[in-house]
């Protein structure tokens, strides 16, 4: 069973994560602590909010040097809406703010054109990649968002595995360079496939934990939501 840790950051939505991950056989702990988030399988850094507070939060707590040392460790991360956003190397909600700086891109707002408004908020398809772990799900799956600013496509690099369009906004939906994982959408609020998703990054973890990532996960993914 593989142990996921969820970080602790004064973010809310936490627990709908716990909730999923915990009914895909996880064993989950919501933590602050080094060591935990050191040693677990897999650490989910989850929630919604406004990214300055988030990284200003990190920063304070000292936990972006643990999440850097798991990183140079090779174990995986993944990140959701805003925890995902932070991924990147910064953001221009409210002010200029740097983010971790784990993949290139800015996040910037949603435009609200051709009736298409801001938040989006609701169900969208992915156009995923062939060959990724993390998309591994149904075909034609819609997945649950919940946000006012993206990284756009144009700043499309390898690490994108999954891309959506909303209105005249076409940003990047979900990317996989291991150790890094993460998705824009919620997984945790996305049904089926969701739920799939989740399960797939759990595969992840157990593979990382048996040195074997390049087995495929497709078997033990195929039935954990029916």
């Amino acid at each position: 069973m593989a142990t996921i840790a969820i970080l602790e950051n004064g973010l809310s939505n936490t627990y709908s994560v716990q909730s999923a991950l915990k009914k895909m056989g996880a064993e989950v702990t919501l933590t602050a602590d080094a060591e935990e988030l050191l040693e677990a399988d897999g650490v989910v850094l989850a929630g919604v909010g406004a990214f300055p507070s988030a990284m200003r939060r990190l920063r304070q707590t000292g936990l972006t040097e643990v999440l850097q040392e798991r990183r140079h460790r090779g174990k995986p991360i993944l990140g959701i809406c805003l925890g995902f956003q932070m991924f990147f190397e910064s953001s221009s909600e409210h002010d200029y703010t740097e983010g971790l700086g784990w993949l290139r891109g800015q996040v910037q707002p949603l435009k609200a054109t051709g009736g298409f408004k801001v938040p989006h908020i609701g169900w969208n398809a992915v156009n995923w990649e062939p060959g990724c772990l993390l998309g591994q799900t149904h075909e034609d799956s819609y997945y649950y968002y919940l946000h006012s600013l993206a990284v756009s496509l144009q700043e499309e690099q390898d690490s994108t595995i999954g891309a959506t369009f909303y209105g005249d906004n076409k940003f990047i939906a979900a990317v996989e360079t291991h150790p890094i994982y993460g998705t824009q959408f919620h997984p945790e609020n996305s049904s089926a496939a969701g739920l799939q998703l989740l399960n797939n990054f759990i595969g992840i973890c157990e593979l990382d934990k048996d040195n074997d990532l390049t087995l495929s996960i497709a078997k033990k993914t195929k039935a954990a939501y029916n």
